[in-house]
């Protein structure tokens, strides 16, 4: 990993994405997502809205992440591969 995420952080995998990592309990790790293919390299996404702990990670399609449960009040963050923008 390019940041070291101890614990509470949101993961997900899919073919298409790999595993992809976001947020976590302290800084710097709380406000970065990254992803990775084969578990060495580990290329890093566009920094989180928030910093964010205790969510849920979700992949929707092979271009669309969602992030829920979170304490951001009435937003879901979403990103887009094509646009790399949260």
């Amino acid at each position: 990993m390019n940041v070291g995420r101890e614990y509470d952080m949101g993961w997900a995998y899919d073919a298409s994405w790999g595993l992809v990592l976001t947020g976590g309990r302290d800084e710097p790790a709380a406000s970065t997502a990254e992803m990775t293919t084969d578990g060495m390299t580990f290329q890093a996404l566009p920094d989180l809205p928030e910093p964010m702990n205790l969510h849920c990670l979700a992949i929707v399609d092979n271009q669309t992440l969602l992030v829920a449960g979170t304490d951001l009040a009435l937003i879901t963050p979403m990103i887009n591969d094509l646009i790399l923008r949260w």
